[in-house]
């Protein structure tokens, strides 16, 4: 409640640093997430709650997101509601998604980049296939592990081609 805890002891420092114009002490992912994990800070100060923010209202914006995909999968609203609500009970995502770690940024990117990959994919839409590489470049700017990701998108979007070429 007034300190730091687990990795918020290296990614709330460092976000502040970044608003103070400081050489970050943590370096060993991009900087956009400790950026996000800032606008925290900078709402509500250099607090637990201040730097724990922007990770729970990331956690939350991840639940419509779910259902929406969920929805685009499945239709209908049964299987959409019972897997936001597993995914919103599951307590390792309630657990990251409050504490101050870059973890809930670049799982929310990837749950965006595939949303949109899953709308390019079925309907064709370019834009969903450009909002996909943003998704994507957003999250690879939070964390690395975004770029693993990013490769399973390319084996979808070549398999896609591969079935078009074979029709």
């Amino acid at each position: 409640m007034n300190s730091t805890y687990f990795d918020e002891i290296y990614h709330a420092r460092t976000a502040w640093e970044h608003r103070e114009n400081l050489w970050p002490y943590e370096i060993s992912h991009p900087p956009l997430g400790k950026l996000i994990l800032g606008i925290g800070i900078e709402l509500f100060g250099m607090t637990p709650f201040g730097w724990r923010f922007m990770g729970a209202l990331c956690g939350v914006l991840m639940l419509p997101l779910m259902y929406a995909f969920l929805r685009r999968l499945f239709g209908g609203t049964g299987v959409p509601f019972l897997g936001t609500l597993v995914f919103a009970t599951d307590f390792m995502h309630f657990v990251q998604t409050r504490i101050a770690t870059i973890d809930s940024y670049s799982v929310f990117f990837i749950l965006l980049m595939y949303y949109f990959m899953y709308i390019y994919l079925s309907e064709d839409k370019l834009w969903a296939l450009a909002l996909s590489g943003v998704s994507f470049g957003l999250g690879a700017a939070c964390k690395w592990i975004c770029l693993y990701a990013g490769a399973g998108l390319g084996v979808l979007w070549l398999l896609h081609w591969l079935r078009i070429w074979r029709e």
